[in-house]
Order: structure tokens, then sequence, then C-alpha cells
């Protein structure tokens, strides 16, 4: 019995490791990051509205023969899921449209990741 109770004492020292080590943390697996998609009809096409349609209206009187008015126009200048290729990104990320003055970096961003995702007419 006392060679038990020894065995038990030895036992739970061991065990304690002395109180000072820490004990391992279990690892969580890295989160993947929310993709939110772009909605044309809601995010992409108020920004050609805004910014675009004086010249590119699809009207007979527009400066520009380029029709941004609609998904279909918008779409003859994009390469869907491929910003670099698209003339559309070309032309607001270099600044050179609108005439008016370049848009906002974020909203380039915004209209360059609706491309990437497909240029989806949702």
């Amino acid at each position: 019995m006392k060679a038990l109770s020894l065995l038990f004492v030895v036992l739970l020292i061991a065990g304690c490791g002395g109180g000072n080590t820490a004990q391992p943390q279990a690892k969580t697996p890295a989160q993947a990051p929310v993709t939110v998609e772009v909605s044309f009809s809601k995010d992409v096409q108020p920004i050609f509205a805004a910014s675009c349609m004086p010249c590119h209206s699809g009207s007979g009187d527009a400066k520009s023969k380029y029709d941004l008015a609609k998904y279909e126009g918008i779409m003859a200048n994009v390469v869907a899921c491929n910003p670099d290729s698209s003339k559309l990104c070309q032309m607001l990320a270099t600044g050179k449209m609108p005439p008016a003055g370049p848009l906002p970096g974020d909203k380039v961003e915004f209209v360059k990741k609706w491309v990437s995702q497909g240029a989806k007419n949702n």
C-alpha cells in the first residue's frame, strides 16, 4: 500500500510538470477571407451612370461610340474574369477616363473586382 501511494505521488508530480509549463494550444484552421460579390445593378452601373453618361449614353448625340448605358454596351469593352485585358478597366485605371478627372481608386477597384468575378449581369 505504501508503494502504491508513493507511485501515485510520483505520477502526480510528473504529470503536473511543476506547474510552470505552458500547455500546447489547439491550432485553429486559418479562416478564408470573405468574398463579397459585386452587383452590376447596385454597385457598378451607378458608377457609370454618374461618371460616364455625358459621353457614353448610347444616344445619337453622345460624344463617344461606346455605349456604357447598358450592360451589353459595357461588355463590349470587358473581358470577363480578366480586368487587365479589359479596355474599360485599362481606361479607368490609367485615369484616361473620364476626361473630367479620374475616378477615385476605390471605384476603379470595385469595377475591376466586378470584372474579376465574371462581370455578371446581376
